[in-house]
């Protein structure tokens, strides 16, 4: 780039300063650097940097990981679609036939199927068929989120903030936990998730746990680099629309038209009594799946009661 020295202490002419009226900011307008994915394969965790990829393991034993400590930074505000004609192969790295960032329009390099996302056939419950006979979309639905690691903020090794994407299997339990911290008084960012794998289930499906609050050593650190543009840019490249199209497999079951982009769950009104009682069977059953619900939430709100004594303790 030849030798700059000689512009050390320099002066530029002021007639051309006036005409040319320009700072350095044009050469680098519209150019961001990459970032790392957390990508999801074979209920595995991995970090894809570029076109290689590595296996999230134990430094001890080895072995993969089951779950990830995490900072949620920032959400994007809207759900994110994929379709692959011809359906998804687990491993592929080329770009989905037709996608949406912001999961309204196509982008303008997606081979369309249709000029909004909300009209696409492709887009309907029922244009695919899994192998278990249930009808999903045949567009994947995800949502992108921008997370660092727990205990390494800055995380220099995988360039900072990381673009984890929320396949649809598990959007509503994302909003779910989004929910109920949010009732308890903690924005998804001031807090310590883990996020781990359903094993209850055949496809991957994530879940969210807090495990502490930041402290307010954490928080400083935090807000350091969010008040470094750099950083802050990253952030920002991780949930832009116009940027890399990370392939996310369609192929797993979702969850339904459930609630993922209500702001909040409005109550029910009161349903009307009905003409007959209802069977012994039915009434026992629908008692007993109500006291497994309570028990859900019961060691839900436990866990939650324990982070905010966590927090109290900060003080």
């Amino acid at each position: 780039m030849g030798d700059v020295a000689q512009f050390t202490g320099g002066k530029v002419p002021q007639k051309l300063a006036e005409r040319m009226a320009a700072d350095n900011s044009d050469l680098s307008s519209g150019v961001r650097g990459g970032y790392s994915v957390v990508s999801i394969r074979g209920s595995r965790w991995h970090i894809k940097v570029g076109d290689e990829e590595t296996t999230v393991t134990d430094p001890v034993s080895g072995d993969p990981v089951g779950s990830l400590r995490l900072v949620m930074l920032k959400s994007s505000p809207n759900v994110s679609k994929n379709f692959y004609q011809g359906g998804y192969e687990e491993g592929a790295s080329e770009a989905p036939t037709c996608w949406s960032i912001d999961g309204v329009v196509p982008d303008p390099a997606a081979d369309k199927q249709a000029p909004s996302c909300a009209g696409c056939p492709k887009n309907q419950y029922g244009s695919r068929i899994t192998d278990a006979g249930k009808k999903v979309k045949a567009c994947g639905d995800s949502r992108r989120l921008a997370v660092i690691p727990e205990g390494d903020f800055a995380n220099e090794l995988y360039g900072g903030p990381m673009l984890l994407r929320v396949p649809a299997s598990s959007l509503s339990n994302l909003a779910q936990f989004g929910k109920k911290m949010k009732n308890k008084g903690f924005p998804y960012n001031t807090i310590v998730t883990r996020v781990s794998f359903d094993h209850t289930v055949s496809f991957p499906k994530l879940e969210f746990n807090a495990t502490r609050p930041l402290t307010d050593e954490e928080a400083d650190e935090i807000i350091g680099l969010l008040n470094n543009p750099e950083y802050a840019d990253k952030i920002e490249a991780v949930l832009a629309k116009d940027l890399e199209v990370v392939p996310v497999d369609p192929a797993t079951e979702d969850d339904g038209p459930l609630f993922e982009d209500t702001p909040e769950v409005q109550p029910k009104a009161a349903a009307k009594a009905p003409a007959k009682a209802p069977a012994p069977a039915a009434e026992a059953k629908a008692e007993e799946e109500a006291v497994e619900v309570d028990a859900d939430d019961d060691e839900l709100d436990t866990e939650l009661e324990s982070i905010l004594g966590s927090l109290d303790n900060l003080d």
